[in-house]
């Protein structure tokens, strides 16, 4: 497991597609510094953009770990890795464990120059309204890094089970499209449901599914981490559907690998 995870990481360094989306997410982030200076001076009251980089970073990651799975089966790396006496449980882990901590990074390209220059330049501003006290700012880092760990789960158990050069990779980016769209789309109809003077009439397999897409499933739960981050004590909830999810989602992925034909 160890020299698989030496050999991945060894990839993920000289990868340009990895530094690229670093960049993009480091930019993405000071470009949020800005604009909060821009409104500020226009008289806004803005909210502290803690969690807007949940808006980025599922694509980021899919980019990502695309361009690592083609490696993976186009250049040969997993029959190669099984030539070498690895079993397919510690090629699948590997692979798992790779793919968590690049986006966990890419999060924290974002974290660390946006947090700290909006603190430095709007800690004592009236004009920005931090919704998030420390203790809550740290179970929703906590809950987050679970919808990071969510995506790569699902991620790892589409793609690794999809040999094709090139079907593995886009079949992870329309995974990643369709959670994100999906999970977005059920959040604005459970906001309007709960919204509305008088309750809608939706039937209980509809509340069921929306609530499924925008609670369970990492793109709901990063759209909710963007508006209601620190406003709310539902993060630990968030989190029980987070582990359900990513053990289901790598028991899955992990049982079809091992019954794979890996030519």
């Amino acid at each position: 497991m160890r020299n698989l995870l030496h050999a991945n990481f060894h990839r993920v360094w000289k990868s340009r597609i990895f530094w690229g989306c670093m960049a993009l997410m480091l930019l993405y982030g000071l470009r949020l510094v800005y604009s909060l200076q821009e409104a500020l001076q226009e008289g806004w009251t803005q909210d502290h953009p803690a969690f807007l980089f949940f808006t980025q970073v599922w694509f980021l990651l899919a980019a990502w770990y695309s361009s690592f799975l083609s490696g993976e089966y186009g250049d040969g790396a997993v029959r190669n890795k099984l030539a070498v006496g690895a079993v397919r449980p510690a090629i699948y882990f590997a692979d798992l464990v790779t793919c968590i901590a690049v986006g966990l990074m890419l999060c924290a390209a974002f974290i660390l120059p946006n947090w700290t220059l909006t603190s430095f330049f709007f800690g004592h501003s009236d004009a920005v309204n931090y919704i998030c006290s420390p203790g809550q700012t740290a179970v929703d880092l906590l809950a987050g890094a679970l919808v990071i760990v969510s995506y790569s789960a699902i991620f790892s158990a589409v793609g690794m089970n999809i040999q094709h050069r090139a079907a593995g990779p886009v079949a992870v980016i329309l995974t990643a499209c369709v959670l994100y769209l999906n999970g977005l789309v059920c959040d604005m109809e459970l906001a309007l449901y709960c919204q509305a003077p008088e309750p809608l009439k939706y039937s209980r397999l509809r509340l069921a599914y929306d609530r499924f897409f925008a609670e369970w499933l990492p793109g709901g739960q990063g759209r909710y981490y963007v508006l209601h981050a620190g406003s709310s004590g539902k993060a630990p909830v968030l989190a029980a559907y987070s582990l359900i999810v990513i053990a289901a989602s790598t028991a899955a992925g992990l049982f079809l690998f091992r019954r794979k034909d890996l030519k």
